[in-house]
């Protein structure tokens, strides 16, 4: 059985935060053209390894998941628009180092994180008419749960 590497459990865990609205549209891997849009998209990680008791290589219980949280937000000349739009994102990471210091973390079938962190800044990604993609760069360390089959 394949195991869950908990994407969509961060996906939604992300949508509790006070600062993404319920309503928004929120992808997986994909950020949508409309201005509000959120993303939560995987990067590149490698997997972890270790060697069961037959000698053979197995995925480790614990990993770590590089993600890309990615918002469209409205910008032009004004400066102060852009900067509004990365406080935006920066105003999430201060919500995911709160929820992180207290334990609240996502869980789902197979697995649990046991630490979601904001990289220190939040960066423009990409300029396009009259709107931006903001990211901040997220790292999940998870375990799955022994019981599940590797």
């Amino acid at each position: 059985m394949a195991r869950d590497d908990g994407t969509g459990a961060l996906r939604d865990w992300l949508r509790t935060c006070p600062e993404i609205e319920r309503e928004a549209a929120f992808g997986v891997d994909y950020l949508g053209a409309e201005v509000g849009s959120w993303a939560l998209c995987g990067a590149a990680s490698e997997m972890k390894r270790r060697e069961n008791i037959l000698g053979e290589a197995a995925l480790a219980d614990r990993q770590s998941r590089e993600y890309r949280l990615d918002y469209r937000g409205a910008c032009g000349a004004s400066a102060a628009q852009n900067l509004a739009n990365l406080g935006r994102l920066e105003t999430v990471a201060d919500w995911i180092r709160a929820q992180n210091a207290s334990g609240a973390l996502p869980v789902w079938e197979d697995g649990r994180a046991t630490a979601v962190l904001p990289a220190k800044t939040a960066e423009v990604e990409n300029v396009a008419g009259d709107a931006a993609r903001y990211r901040l760069r997220l790292r999940m360390d998870y375990q799955w749960d022994a019981s599940a089959d590797a």
